[in-house]
């Protein structure tokens, strides 16, 4: 069996394949982790800001104060918008790239099957030939032992 046969190479080429998506997975989902801290850094912001608001009004704030605080709150929301939208998007990434996975997976497992089966073929047809030896042997030493 020579390592340079054909469905050797396609099994290399699978497990190339396959260690490539998995790396691209493994990016994409700590993109996507990073993504949802980030979104949920955001959200304690406004949360802590809308209390401080809050507690401002109540207490007497002047009128730019209270503008400055509004138009703060209203970028905020922006930001907090745009990053759930990467967050959603950087999931989305993640979960193509671990379907990519799988499907790459599958073509290497399957693959490797086929090696195995070649790699048993193989094993069975050497000692069937070697079986058939050894009672070639044995046959022309019984023979031989006959005309003694």
């Amino acid at each position: 069996m020579k390592p340079s046969q054909p469905l050797d190479t396609l099994q290399a080429l699978a497990r190339n394949r396959s260690e490539a998506a998995l790396a691209s997975l493994g990016t994409a989902l700590a993109a996507s982790r990073t993504s949802d801290e980030r979104l949920a850094l955001l959200e304690r912001y406004r949360n802590e800001y809308g209390l401080h608001l809050a507690t401002a009004e109540r207490d007497g704030v002047s009128i730019t104060s209270l503008t400055n605080h509004r138009a703060f709150l209203e970028r905020l929301e922006s930001a907090i918008s745009q990053a759930a939208e990467d967050a959603v998007s950087r999931r989305a990434s993640a979960q193509a790239d671990a379907s990519r996975w799988h499907a790459e997976r599958r073509k290497e497992k399957s693959l490797e099957v086929l090696v195995d089966r070649r790699t048993l073929k193989a094993r069975t047809r050497a000692e069937r030939q070697n079986q058939k030896q050894t009672d070639e042997v044995a046959a022309r030493v019984a023979g031989a032992r006959d005309r003694s």
